[in-house]
């Protein structure tokens, strides 16, 4: 844990444990790419066919490697041009013989799957990465999105699961104004997390014309792996089914950087088209997110009023209390 981190330590040792993604695959195709996570600096690198993620500092005299390059497999240090290859072992530098394994980097577990970069604090998770088997379908078209939110991963993780507020913050994309009422539903819990279905009326965004459909009936489906990681699937009664998989990373307590794919076997699915509507939503979402106090999402279910349309997060409060995070959690 940081000497300067934004998290209660208890916390931070709880979220440590879990995966968190830090980056699309394809940005560390070149690399070397920098990352935070839970205030940890991070440098990503690809070598020898995988990829490498270690704290961002050359342990030599502390420089960042994010700052260097990638040549041949290594991260080079742009201070002293130091080479660090797989495993983040120091393969010496130009002019001098051999490794300098009293170098080698201090390195994280790491996954890359779904596209993107999942890295781990700890040695071990204590959940394995969420189930995401409709990105890996051979017919599945799919678009990434990225963004930062000056937000709790928490807060945007409840947002994300929230429908009550569709039909007011997103009026002007597919939120119907005049059917905001949410049916009763059910909430499911499993070890990993909760899952709840739902039917509820929305307007139709075509992605593939960007025409306004008007209203229709639509089935959600929504798996949510702890801490933060959500998978929701649309059906709608004429074209075929949308996924969406939404995970914000926590850079700090009130700071994330938003991963989201959009996907869909739709041959007519427009990755660009869609991106455009996508990000006018989470902007939408994100200046009501940035603006909740408290910053920290209460887990002390007496701090704030719930309605009937809030099972869902009450549930999610309870697990996230459960894990053993604090009443005043910031993350």
């Amino acid at each position: 844990m940081p000497a300067s981190s934004t998290f209660a330590r208890s916390d931070w040792e709880i979220l440590a444990g879990f995966w968190h993604p830090v980056a699309y695959a394809e940005e560390v195709a070149k690399g070397p790419v920098s990352a935070t996570l839970l205030d940890v600096e991070l440098v990503l690198y690809r070598s020898g066919g995988g990829v490498v993620a270690a704290l961002d500092r050359c342990s030599h005299r502390g420089t960042k490697l994010s700052l260097g390059h990638v040549t041949d497999g290594c991260a080079v240090c742009p201070y002293h041009g130091l080479l660090f290859g797989e495993a983040g072992a120091c393969r010496g530098r130009p002019g001098m013989n051999g490794p300098l394994p009293g170098l080698n980097l201090a390195t994280q577990a790491v996954s890359e799957r779904f596209g993107i970069i999942w890295v781990c604090l700890r040695p071990a998770a204590r959940f394995p990465l969420p189930d995401w088997r409709e990105l890996e379908q051979a017919d599945i078209r799919s678009m990434h999105l990225s963004d930062v939110w000056e937000a709790a991963a928490s807060r945007h993780a409840e947002n994300f699961t929230d429908l009550a507020h569709v039909s007011f913050v997103h009026a002007s994309t597919f939120g119907d104004p005049a059917a905001p009422e949410i049916p009763p539903y059910a909430v499911e819990h499993d070890e990993q997390g909760l899952t709840r279905m739902i039917r509820y009326q929305e307007i139709d965004f075509d992605d593939v014309t960007g025409q306004n459909l008007g209203p229709v009936p639509t089935l959600y489906r929504y798996r949510l792996s702890l801490p933060f990681a959500t998978w929701l699937s649309i059906e709608y009664p004429h074209r075929p089914i949308r996924h969406f998989m939404d995970v914000p990373s926590p850079i700090s307590a009130r700071r994330s950087r938003i991963f989201l794919i959009a996907a869909s076997p739709d041959p007519r699915f427009d990755p660009h088209a869609y991106h455009s509507f996508q990000s006018i939503v989470n902007r939408e979402d994100r200046a009501v997110v940035q603006s909740q106090r408290p910053e920290e999402l209460p887990l002390d279910l007496r701090e704030e009023v719930h309605l009937g349309a809030d099972r869902f997060s009450v549930e999610y409060r309870r697990r996230l209390a459960a894990l053993g995070l604090g009443s005043d959690f910031s993350a």
